[in-house]
């Protein structure tokens, strides 16, 4: 489990790294500029942000969730279908895109994954430790 640990800490770094230059690009250079002169260093930024976003995101929630393999689609299922009909997904979005604001993910990262783990429980075979505090 150490290393998911570690594997979250480098997607939240990157993303926050990229949400700090988003911020900087959008207050130091006019929207106009972003969208013509610098229109596919600016696209390719926040492709990334968006990527970034969401594997922080998909890495935060599933931390030691632990289940037989003949569950996978199921559990999988269960996560996705938890991650479209919260709304939170579109709320990270703005929250990153709009604000650039890492706190904000954070928090509702952690709501999603208390929404994911409840949705998962009947398949887990057991929580991970640092998790069933």
């Amino acid at each position: 489990m150490e290393n998911w640990l570690e594997t979250e800490k480098v997607f939240e770094t990157e993303l926050e790294d990229a949400l700090r230059l988003l911020k900087l690009n959008r207050e130091n250079v006019p929207e106009e500029e972003l969208r013509t002169r610098y229109r596919k260093k600016y696209a390719r930024l926040k492709a990334d942000v968006g990527k970034l976003a969401e594997e922080y995101v998909k890495i935060h929630i599933t931390y030691g969730i632990l289940f037989e393999e003949k569950n996978r689609k199921a559990v999988t299922d269960a996560i996705n279908r938890t991650i479209l009909n919260s709304g939170i997904a579109s709320q990270i979005r703005e929250a990153a895109f709009w604000r650039q604001d890492m706190e904000e993910i954070r928090k509702l990262a952690e709501k999603l994954k208390k929404l994911v783990w409840k949705q998962t429980k009947a398949w887990r075979t057991a929580d991970c430790p640092e998790q069933a505090a």
